[in-house]
């Protein structure tokens, strides 16, 4: 099990392999979402190398703040949403289902039509909950094979019908070692069966952020502000570390159920005008604030149920761009993040520690500048978005022979 794992992080910065040109049905819970870039840079780098991709949306998306990719790819033209389609009575033998995808399996007759109508290849899902069942029930039902790839609340918290879909697919892809573990030993898949294809950011979209003043002791996050990303003690950390560094700045970029509370505490612990929140905003605009910041981070954190985060693309574009990350010693996170070499883990919701982090990089640019150049080239060679995305392409291919 080591062993493929390992392999499968060799970098392959001068190897691609070569897939057959494929068509893919990537089957999304909601199409598009500013907070899912892994699934826009995963489905970018397909057609990039020749692949024809296009998503079928269980829900419209309600956001109008959308990722430049997505124009600039015509993804919306390449997406289909289920209530496009018919509804009609699914089959008898779909009832166990009916629980989790009771307003779903009307449509899945038509939709499988059409994937048999537009010979798609293979059926993938983006997530372990919902869309993999869907997928699963869709190859049933058009004979078309899927795949799909589990993340964090999705293979930790929500994963029905486990079991059943990890053997039925041709394989599962996930981006961590920390994760296919899981998978492996609590919910029993085939180790042949799960591969590790590590997320890996856009490099083109942060090779294009420009250069601008750097913005002395600023502290960014970018995540969806929910209660797995730490942010509030991101927040007391900041408020501790002020005693020793006045003119900190911090900034949140994101959205999501905490920012009423995050913004009440942000008060309370006298951060006003120290703490700046923004709301939705692009990939592009999140990128451009971080590169000119001095740390990013992240301290995550498992919640009382579970669920908790797998690496998230945030922290991977941070590095890519030369800044030192503080993060926890959780999940895959310890893959992503070197601790001491790239950014430093501390054990999660340890506020004294996360201080002591941030007290320590802003002290000491040397280090800092070293921390960003490991951080970097951990994001090249591991984290190659062309390399990795190849890989997930000639499991497909494998797969399918």
């Amino acid at each position: 099990m080591q062993d493929e794992a390992a392999e499968l992080y060799t970098p392959l910065d001068t190897i691609l392999l070569l897939a057959d040109h494929m068509k893919i049905a990537f089957i999304a819970h909601v199409f598009p979402r500013l907070h899912n870039t892994f699934i826009l840079n995963e489905i970018v780098e397909l057609i990039e190398q020749g692949h024809e991709v296009h998503v079928f949306s269980i829900y419209p998306s309600t956001e109008t703040t959308i990722n430049a990719d997505v124009t600039s790819y015509n993804l919306l033209e390449r997406t289909y949403y289920f209530a496009d389609f018919s509804r009609s009575a699914p089959p008898p033998d779909f009832a166990p289902y009916a629980e989790k995808l009771e307003e779903t399996l009307p449509y899945l007759k038509a939709v499988s039509e059409k994937l048999k109508e537009e010979r798609f290849d293979v059926i993938h899902g983006i997530l372990g909950n919902r869309p993999a069942t869907v997928c699963m029930l869709l190859s049933r039902l058009s004979g078309i094979p899927y795949t799909f790839e589990a993340h964090a609340y999705d293979l930790f918290v929500d994963f029905p019908f486990a079991k059943e879909k990890v053997e039925n697919a041709l394989f599962v892809s996930t981006e961590s070692n920390y994760n296919r573990n899981y998978l492996i030993e609590a919910e029993g898949a085939d180790p042949e069966k799960v591969h590790i294809v590590p997320l890996a950011p856009n490099r083109k979209m942060l090779d294009r952020v420009e250069n601008k003043e750097p913005i002395p002791n600023l502290i960014v996050s970018a995540c969806r502000l929910h209660p797995i990303k730490g942010l509030t003690y991101a927040l007391q950390a900041v408020a501790k570390a002020r005693t020793l560094i006045p003119n900190l700045q911090y900034i949140i970029l994101g959205n999501g159920e905490l920012n009423q509370s995050l913004h009440q505490e942000a008060r309370s612990l006298g951060l006003d005008g120290v703490v700046g929140f923004t709301s939705d905003v692009t990939n592009e605009e999140v990128c451009d604030v971080v590169k000119r910041s001095s740390i990013f981070i992240l301290p995550c954190v498992i919640s009382a149920n579970g669920d908790r985060d797998g690496t998230p693309t945030a922290i991977a574009e941070a590095q890519y761009l030369g800044v030192p990350v503080i993060s926890s010693k959780i999940s895959g996170l310890p893959e992503l993040v070197e601790d001491g070499v790239s950014g430093i883990l501390t054990e999660p919701a340890d506020v004294d520690a996360i201080a002591q982090a941030i007290v320590t990089l802003m002290r000491d640019p040397a280090l800092r500048a070293k921390m960003g150049a490991a951080g970097r080239k951990i994001i090249e060679e591991k984290y190659n978005i062309t390399s990795n995305v190849a890989k997930l392409a000639a499991l497909w291919e494998n797969a399918l022979k």
